[in-house]
């Protein structure tokens, strides 16, 4: 309390505080124990229980400090120093926001902020659990009013109706938040909001917004991606003062149904953008569009980010109005070809993404995009690189696998800062050609050429064969007759090493004289970058006496493991073959673990899991990357995925971000397919890669010793208790633990 209004509290005060604390605390107990159980669904989703971590118990104590506060604030008790306790309005909304549930309290994350004495804030956002809905009928006191307030945010609270009564006295809102709802609708009220900046109506399930609002004077900043309007182009088309619009991510799509019945049945052609001249910013991804958003005459001179991926688009869009472009995605499309001029003009992107369409050539005006540091073709129909690709002298990164490459141009040679190169899934055949030109390139750091037919057996030991560079070379040697690859050196990274450069199979067993462990980990683990994930969260595990063999597992040809060593699609009969094999003898005590293409494998094969942490799996082939896989493979996939599900002995956590709106779609669609076994850990972030946000907060190698532990516990307590012990209760007690 000293901290939050600056004065000092007198020994009575403190007392009367410390009685409030362990009041609020008390009852905040019961909330997080719902809770706990609530999110952690069941003990095996031990990975999902992030509020065992010590740096979640540190964010508790927080809340629980700042619920001392809001009582203090709410009884007038102990007020802010020369500030004074909000009005009663405030009083209202904050009470019945955060005190209403059916766990006696929930935890939010509450705050306001003053200036010159007047509150300007409030921020009422869902941080661990519950729901709440928006009071009806708030009038302000003498004490405040709400024309004073700048910001507004609710987000994450179950919200279901915006009250219209409240928008008239909101005359000098800025900012006004309410992502992640319930809300069908918006009141029409909104659009008298004259100095409203920044509107967010993400993840809600709006069909259309009032058309009052694209006329609001100040408004810089839509974003109502994540909704179900049919034309969400068209909801900023006239607004003409904004910076930022984004109308990604509209209905899910059904993957079951063409492009073709989706484009004619579902979705608008196309539309203009919004008539705005400082438009900075557009994002209509995974929007059903036909066509690119059409940008009027001086529309798209500010325009930096133009991202239109994952919608249905078969012709390259007009962009020559947007010369300060620097970002372009228009991957997951339908493109089937490039204009000579597509790129012209464009001198100044820095990200060029056209991955998953069908292009078959590329223009010589690529080599003008001197500023360009990302280039992804991948999944394309690539058969040559032009030479003009030289001239990109700043590029770091550059994906080409899985197109119809037979060679690599010497152009290449020429990009002195090139980091990256992906090219899996091609058909270089030339293996001393390939290696000559990217030992020119000094600056490499990653190289994946795994599922090619590069015969490599006469050029010595693999990993020497780029000095100083992480080189994915797997499943080649020449083709399904081709000799086999030569050992890799013993002295560096060994198992780095024999994923990158074998099969992308390796056995670490706990124990050296041949007993199995406990439980087995199978890590999965894409080849782009060949590196051994998952090894120091086996290692941390063993360390703390928990016995768990190590099976680690890559896909060379990066193609989430649809691919098998003869460059077949028949990747799933193949790797459910070496998992039947080394999962033999240890039942249920099967733990797989992977991120992003290595949680697709989790699903793939969950049959054999007892539990299974799949972080932002990527499922939604159809629709995303894996589009310009033949619809065999895909219905092969789906079909796979149904099944296992269907077949699994224990449970699936996926781990997703809960504001990576594609990612959230996907993991519900998941829980919906398969209720009992799939369960979902969202958290705070808008990124794809999940392991790494885990890592980066602490929690992750947490999360793996609970899950080792868990399939421990649900082996060894059963052989220590007798059958017919009656302490079944304490029992299953340690089993949540």
């Amino acid at each position: 309390a000293a901290a939050q209004g600056g004065a000092a509290t007198s020994a009575g005060e403190a007392e009367t505080m410390e009685e409030q604390r362990e009041s609020i605390a008390e009852a905040m107990g019961g909330a997080l124990d719902v809770g706990r159980r609530y999110g952690a669904a069941s003990s095996s989703t031990a990975g999902a229980r992030e509020e065992e971590d010590p740096n979640v118990a540190a964010e508790e104590a927080c809340v629980l400090a700042a619920w001392s506060r809001l009582q203090m604030e709410l009884d007038c008790s102990a007020p802010c120093a020369g500030s004074g306790a909000p009005g009663a309005a405030v009083k209202s909304l904050l009470a019945r926001f955060m005190l209403a549930g059916r766990a006696g309290l929930w935890a939010h994350s509450t705050g306001w902020a003053r200036e010159n004495g007047e509150l300007h804030a409030i921020d009422c956002r869902r941080r661990l659990l519950g729901a709440a809905e928006l009071p009806r009928g708030i009038v302000p006191d003498a004490g405040w009013s709400p024309a004073n307030l700048l910001t507004l945010q609710l987000e994450e609270l179950g919200l279901e109706s915006f009250p219209q009564e409240l928008c008239p006295l909101l005359t000098s809102l800025r900012v006004l938040d309410v992502s992640h709802n319930r809300l069908i609708e918006v009141p029409a009220a909104l659009g008298k909001l004259r100095s409203l900046k920044t509107l967010r109506l993400t993840g809600n399930a709006l069909a259309f917004l009032p058309p009052d609002i694209s006329g609001l004077p100040s408004l810089t900043s839509l974003s109502i991606a994540g909704n179900r309007i049919r034309n969400a182009l068209a909801e900023g088309c006239d607004c003409q003062h904004l910076l930022f619009f984004d109308a990604s991510t509209q209905a899910p799509a059904d993957s079951g149904v063409s492009a073709e019945t989706r484009q004619r049945t579902r979705r608008p052609k196309g539309g203009a953008a919004p008539r705005s001249s400082a438009l900075e910013t557009l994002e209509v991804s995974f929007s059903g569009l036909a066509e690119g958003p059409h940008l009027e005459v001086g529309c798209g001179a500010s325009l930096r980010y133009y991202l239109c991926m994952g919608n249905d688009l078969e012709k390259w869009p007009e962009l020559s109005r947007c010369p300060s472009l620097t970002s372009l995605s228009l991957g997951q499309n339908l493109l089937r070809a490039l204009p000579a001029k597509a790129l012209q003009g464009l001198g100044e992107l820095r990200w060029l993404s056209l991955e998953a369409n069908r292009i078959p050539k590329l223009p010589a005006t690529l080599g003008s995009l001197r500023l360009l540091r990302h280039l992804m073709l991948q999944g394309n129909r690539l058969e040559e690189l032009p030479e003009e690709l030289g001239a990109c002298t700043q590029l770091r990164v550059l994906e080409v696998q899985h197109n119809r490459l037979k060679a690599l141009p010497a152009c290449i040679s020429k990009l002195k800062v090139l980091q990256f190169f992906y090219a899996h899934g091609n058909a270089l055949s030339d293996a001393a050609a390939v290696l000559a030109v990217l030992r020119a390139v000094p600056s490499l750091k990653l190289v994946g050429l795994g599922g090619n037919l590069l015969d490599i057996s006469a050029l010595g030991p693999p990993d020497m064969l780029l000095p100083g560079v992480r080189l994915g070379i797997g499943w080649n040697g020449g083709g399904p007759d081709g000799p086999p690859l030569p050992p890799p050196l013993r002295g560096g990274p060994l198992l780095t090493e024999i994923l990158s450069c074998g099969e992308g199979l390796h056995l670490d067993p706990a124990f050296a004289d041949g007993r199995k462990a406990r439980v087995l980990a199978v890590c999965f683990m894409a080849q782009g970058a060949p590196t051994a994930q998952w090894v120091g969260q086996i290692q941390m595990c063993r360390a703390s006496l928990l016995d768990v063999d190590a099976l680690y597992i890559c896909d060379p040809a990066n193609a989430w493991y649809l691919q098998d060593p003869e460059r077949r699609w028949r990747g799933i009969e193949h790797f459910s073959r070496i998992l039947r094999t080394y999962t033999e003898g240890y039942g249920e005590r099967v733990l797989l673990l992977g991120g992003s293409m290595g949680a697709t494998a989790c699903l793939l094969f969950a049959e054999f899991a007892g539990l299974a942490l799949a972080c932002s799996p990527q499922v939604e082939l159809r629709i995303g990357q894996g589009r310009f896989l033949e619809p065999e493979v895909l219905d092969a996939f789906e079909a796979q995925i149904a099944a296992s599900l269907r077949r699994c002995p224990g449970r699936v956590v996926l781990h997703v971000g809960r504001r990576h709106l594609f990612d959230a779609a996907a993991a519900r669609k998941l829980r919906a397919q398969a209720p009992s076994v799939v369960h979902v850990a969202y958290h705070e972030t808008e990124q794809h890669n999940t392991t790494k946000y885990l890592t980066q907060r602490g929690v992750l190698t947490s999360m793996v010793k609970m899950a080792v532990a868990h399939l421990h516990a649900a082996t060894t307590l059963a052989a220590v208790l007798a059958p017919e012990s009656e302490d079944v209760g304490w029992l299953e007690d340690l089993k949540h633990i």
